[in-house]
């Protein structure tokens, strides 16, 4: 019992930077979220009415839900790691829309929540350039997650997994 809670107080970094990935994805969906529907003239911001609040937690859930599912694509070290944590940024964009739009307005939301998410980006580029930079960011502090984990897992022979390419790491360990 004790030592479970032991390698839980050890890995407090790792959940702090977790922790602040998940929030940071979040948030910035549910702002997005909100000027998508600001934009589209479906709300007005001063006084919030429920469609706005809904839509502001269907924005957050949807993008921590979509960060969850992509987290393996998250996180890695180096170039690849790099490569792969682009990829994910694509899958959680495109299911953070799909399910956000589901969630605000089932039928027809289900189709047009990633396509308004996709021309909002192409409309505001530097919307698109916040939201890729929260998710690098994001990225930076899962691998800060992940090395915590490796050094709390494998103790000493961690260096020796570090030593190995970063493919191998993936297909061997799953990282």
């Amino acid at each position: 019992m004790f030592a479970r809670w032991f390698e839980y107080v050890h890995d407090i970094p790792g959940l702090r930077s977790m922790i602040a990935a998940y929030g940071a994805v979040m948030a910035a969906s549910a702002g997005i979220t909100l000027m998508i529907l600001i934009n589209a003239d479906v709300t007005t911001v001063p006084p919030w009415s429920m469609l706005d609040v809904w839509a502001v937690i269907a924005g957050a859930t949807s993008a921590g839900a979509a960060f969850f599912f992509a987290r393996h694509w998250i996180g890695g070290a180096g170039v690849l790691g790099f490569a792969r944590a682009s990829v994910g940024m694509v899958i959680v964009t495109l299911a953070t829309g799909l399910v956000a739009g589901t969630l605000i307005a089932p039928g027809y939301g289900t189709l047009a929540g990633p396509f308004m998410l996709v021309s909002a980006f192409i409309v505001n580029p530097l919307l698109a350039i916040a939201w890729a930079v929260v998710h690098f960011g994001a990225h930076l502090l899962i691998a800060v997650r992940r090395q915590v984990k490796n050094n709390n897992e494998f103790g000493s022979s961690a260096r020796a997994v570090t030593q190995l390419s970063a493919i191998s790491q993936a297909n061997l360990y799953g990282r």
